[in-house]
């Protein structure tokens, strides 16, 4: 008598709709992930110039008000300015336009 009601009675949980279930929502997410990383590639030429920005804002408030905010240090005459990222990094960042590595305004010693 349970083989009975066992065969009749319908399942209760089938892991396999489950599992479809979650496949089908991580093939959505990752479509989802590419498709907004395709959209977007104007927003990262848009802040192309935006450290150099930064730059010329210490610079001139270097130049101006004697403090180089947000920038750590400017040095003009060098033509570097120091800018402080997290608890123990710096960036190193020329103040004038550089075209390139092999640029006469290096100035190698």
């Amino acid at each position: 008598m349970k083989s009975e009601l066992r065969r009749t009675a319908p399942p209760a949980y089938d892991l396999r709709w489950t599992r479809r279930l979650g496949r089908c929502l991580i093939r959505v997410a990752a479509c989802f992930a590419i498709l907004s990383s395709l959209a977007s590639p104007g927003r990262a030429s848009d802040d192309r110039n935006a450290l150099w920005q930064v730059v010329q804002l210490c610079v001139r408030d270097q130049q101006t008000a004697g403090i180089p905010f947000p920038c750590r240090d400017v040095d003009i005459e060098r033509g570097f300015a120091l800018i402080k990222v997290g608890n123990a990094h710096f960036l190193l960042i020329p103040s004038m336009r550089i075209q390139g590595i092999e640029s006469p305004v290096r100035g190698d010693n």
